[in-house]
């Protein structure tokens, strides 16, 4: 019985209610960080389209550069791919014939 006391009396909210840690609230939040809270976007976009301020011919060097550069990789990708199926169908004549 005094063995069932004491462990009742560990899970007391008077023992353990200074154990709790609370949060440090006076501190200012900083000015950037989200504070969860909606916010409306009225007046700080303006009335214009995806893509309106993108012009024609810009930046088509560099993704010529990338098409080319994903274009060779794919290429050697699939040659490696055609290569190790070769080897595997050659292996297996070897292996049915011998």
């Amino acid at each position: 019985m005094a063995e069932e006391f004491a462990r009742n009396r560990q899970y007391e909210y008077r023992a353990n209610s200074n154990l709790v840690l609370t949060a440090d609230r006076d501190k200012r939040r900083p000015a950037d960080e989200a504070t969860g809270e909606v916010e409306s976007l009225h007046g700080k976009i303006q009335n214009q389209r995806m893509g309106d301020k993108s012009r024609p011919g810009t930046g088509g060097a560099e993704l010529e550069e990338k098409l080319k550069k994903a274009k060779a990789k794919r290429e050697r990708v699939d040659k490696a791919a055609e290569d190790e199926k070769n080897k595997r169908k050659k292996r297996q004549k070897v292996f049915v014939a011998g």
